[in-house]
């Protein structure tokens, strides 16, 4: 039998496992007890050590100044509330019988096509709002959470994307929007085409193109971006999770859309740790074996709460 480590592990989410190795892996993550973190066999502590080196450049012990940043952000919501009431007042009036929403809640993702041709694939925890009928010279919509966009090219009907703090104007193009009302930031990731993605406070923008992400944080005067893999940002689509350097904080709120579940982190220092795997039609069992195993981590799972802890609590 295939011994399973912390470099298996790591060439098993590469996608550089042989056939056997990849079902041993596989057996191990839907077969594992539920408290368990680590296989049973060999010298532990000696594993350990060992599979550290070999996992450290994948993960980052960062931690992550969360609590600082929060009460930065504390005082601005009020007044974004406000701006979202007004944004939605202007551009969606609610007496206007032809307007749609579609909403996606925790643990489903939807996709629809829209009257011009445009494809949209929406996350959990995300609302899309769209007319039934485009207008004569432009095409508007309105999303909270996440989705991607195919949008049918229509150099005469430019298609705007607006969000509670950015718009995102195309002609047509292909990109993944993440704009969570609870996140710290908003974000587009360019697949195919140019984009130009504002921030509604001030008009600041810049212009996005193939493999370039660009982040709106709550703080920022205005949005900044920087190349990247596109091609990992709409994996959820094709129900693939990806995880990038995530920190366990963020890591958490992902699950917790995912398989609608409530996501409970004990202990200090722990919402910065960082991982990054990747799963195909994922299983949360197998999700949550393999960042517990990376980590050093130990949870429970009951009534549809899960909870992480550095060290099992007595």
């Amino acid at each position: 039998m295939i011994p399973v480590d912390k470099k298996l592990l790591e060439r098993y989410h590469q996608g550089k496992c042989n056939e056997a190795e990849a079902h041993a892996v596989k057996r191990w993550l839907e077969s594992s007890d539920a408290g368990c973190t680590y296989p049973a066999h060999g010298d532990m502590d000696a594993l350990q050590r060992r599979s550290w080196i070999m996992m450290k450049s994948r993960i980052s012990y960062e931690q992550v100044l969360v609590e600082k940043r929060r009460k930065r952000r504390n005082f601005l919501v009020a007044g974004m509330t406000a701006i979202m009431a007004i944004t939605l007042f202007l551009w969606f009036p609610q007496s206007n019988p032809e307007w749609k929403i579609v909403q996606s809640p925790d643990g489903e993702r939807k996709q629809l096509t829209l009257e011009d041709g445009t494809e949209v694939w929406l996350n959990s925890g995300s609302t899309l709002k769209y007319p039934e009928h485009f207008g004569e010279d432009k095409r508007n919509v309105f999303l909270e959470g996440e989705a991607y966009f195919r949008v049918a090219h229509n150099r005469k009907k430019p298609f705007n994307i607006s969000s509670e703090r950015s718009t995102v104007e195309v002609l047509g193009t292909e990109f993944n929007l993440k704009a969570y009302k609870e996140e710290a930031f908003e974000s587009v990731v360019v697949s195919r085409g140019k984009v130009r993605f504002s921030d509604k406070r001030n008009g600041k923008s810049v212009v996005l193109e193939q493999n370039e992400r660009g982040i709106l944080d709550r703080n920022a005067i205005a949005p900044e971006k920087e190349t990247v893999r596109g091609d990992r940002y709409g994996r959820w689509k094709d129900n693939i999770l990806v995880f990038d350097d995530t920190t366990l904080g963020e890591l958490s709120a992902i699950l917790k859309r995912w398989y609608g579940i409530r996501v409970d982190i004990e202990g200090d220092g722990l919402m910065g740790l960082r991982y990054t795997g990747e799963f195909e039609q994922p299983r949360l069992q197998e999700v949550v074996h393999s960042l517990c195993f990376a980590m050093e981590l130990t949870y429970t799972y009951n009534n549809r709460v899960l909870t992480l802890y550095k060290n099992r609590p007595e």
